[in-house]
């Protein structure tokens, strides 16, 4: 669901500098060239590269300091692979995942909406070793920042989505630790200030109790339903913004996504019943489908419906049994 967007925009709204960016990018390389073959020589060179980087001014922190992390999670990553093929280390794996926390702290400072990201991707590399502790603590620091420090609405929006996307990946959580983090993304959602981002934010929250990784025992489909329910409701709430039939438009491609996912709960009642809702709200278009998305000036919410119906006609016609008795 997130529109692209340029280079310079991206930067800007991570609170970074696009002059500034270009000024550091030869210092980045070289952060990103700092490695050697042997993983303890390797972490005395990056931690040697951190104290000179760590003295630099808060503006250029993040340009120094980023490219450095991701060298010290990669040595993570060999650390831990070398590990599990029995060698003795001088620096673990767990050392370097509680090392990189310090990094982002000082990256914090400056830059609070890129060090939620960051901590989003030393949980990843984290659940990825097998610290499920490590990166459940880095989830955590990530929702607390998204409460005390990210305040554009638009930045929220953008830490619960990843956050909601991120979740569903990692697969060394306890049942307890899952649920909770995943309960907060919801619940975080809820309280965005606008509506329609509301409902966004909650349509997503679905996908982290429908994990696909290794077929999680995560999996919650109530909760899931009572998302995309939810995400209903609040969107029905956007009539007088005009925002809540390309609402339902989203909130369908959810459906659909959980339906084809074999979720049990989300049945082809549920998704007929939204298709009659938003053909109710498209009527002026309903005539010619073909000519509604082609025509000039053709809402995006329209057009991007018809492509929806076009993709479960394919499936029709491509033999799939799912989409049977659905009328469009």
């Amino acid at each position: 669901w997130p529109k692209s967007e340029s280079a310079s925009a991206h930067e800007h709204r991570l609170g970074l500098d696009a002059e500034l960016a270009g000024e550091m990018a030869p210092v980045a390389a070289m952060m990103h060239a700092l490695a050697h073959e042997d993983t303890d020589a390797e972490a005395r060179v990056l931690n040697a590269a951190y104290k000179h980087a760590a003295a630099a001014a808060p503006g250029r922190l993040p340009h120094v300091l980023v490219p450095l992390l991701f060298r010290f999670l990669q040595l993570a990553r060999r650390v831990r692979l070398a590990e599990e093929g029995g060698a003795t280390l001088e620096v673990s794996c767990g050392k370097l995942l509680a090392f990189v926390g310090q990094i982002v702290q000082a990256v914090t400072a400056a830059a609070p909406n890129l060090a939620l990201r960051l901590y989003v991707q030393c949980a990843q590399v984290a659940d990825s070793c097998g610290d499920d502790d490590g990166a459940y603590e880095y989830l955590t620091q990530a929702f607390t920042l998204f409460e005390e420090e990210v305040a554009e609405q638009s930045a929220k929006l953008a830490a619960l989505s990843l956050l909601s996307a991120a979740l569903p990946h990692m697969t060394s959580f306890s049942a307890e630790q899952y649920e909770t983090l995943a309960r907060s993304a919801t619940q975080y959602g809820a309280t965005l200030l606008k509506k329609p981002d509301q409902a966004r934010a909650v349509a997503k929250a679905s996908f982290a109790f429908w994990p696909l990784a290794g077929l999680s025992p995560h999996r919650n489909a109530q909760r899931a339903l009572e998302c995309l329910q939810r995400a209903l409701k609040i969107a029905d709430g956007c009539k007088r913004s005009g925002m809540h039939a390309p609402l339902f438009v989203e909130i369908l491609d959810a459906y659909l996504w959980h339906y084809e996912q074999g979720n049990d709960l989300v049945t082809l009642a549920y998704i007929s019943s939204l298709m009659q809702l938003i053909d109710q709200h498209v009527a002026e278009w309903r005539s010619d489908w073909q000519a509604a998305s082609d025509a000039p000036g053709a809402p995006a919410h329209v057009v991007r419906y018809v492509a929806t119906r076009r993709h479960i006609s394919a499936k029709v016609r491509g033999g799939s049994q799912k989409y049977e008795g659905l009328q469009l």
